[in-house]
């Protein structure tokens, strides 16, 4: 099964809010995760290129199959390039063995728009 992709934006300098994903298996049966389960979201400015930055990813406590990806609050992204890059979501399980991306896709980190009063 080809890996899914999500393609989103954030504005420099304004708080991130993050998002819940819910991962299922074919047959839509929510994923039970390790508890010792961990992830990692690098972003690159293209595949095999060097880190601009990460994003905080962690197993949800709520539900089995539940991964948030965490807020980043305005200071954090006034910190990330501008520009496009690419990003994937690997699994590291209690082994620190990394497992194949669950999400990858695009993010655009743009200056934030602001309307004339």
């Amino acid at each position: 099964m080809p890996t899914p992709s999500l393609h989103f934006e954030i504005h420099q300098g304004l708080t991130f809010p993050g998002f819940q994903l819910l991962a299922l298996d074919s047959s839509g049966a929510a994923v039970v995760q390790d508890e010792g389960t961990t992830y990692l979201c690098q972003v690159r400015p293209a595949a095999g290129k060097a880190l601009a930055f990460e994003l905080s990813v962690i197993r949800g406590t709520e539900a089995d199959g539940q991964i948030l990806m965490e807020e980043a609050s305005a200071a954090t992204t006034a910190a990330f390039p501008l520009g496009s890059f690419v990003y994937d979501i690997v699994p590291i399980d209690t082994d620190d063995k990394a497992w194949e991306p669950i999400l990858k896709g695009t993010i655009k980190v743009l200056k934030p728009v602001s309307l004339p009063a």
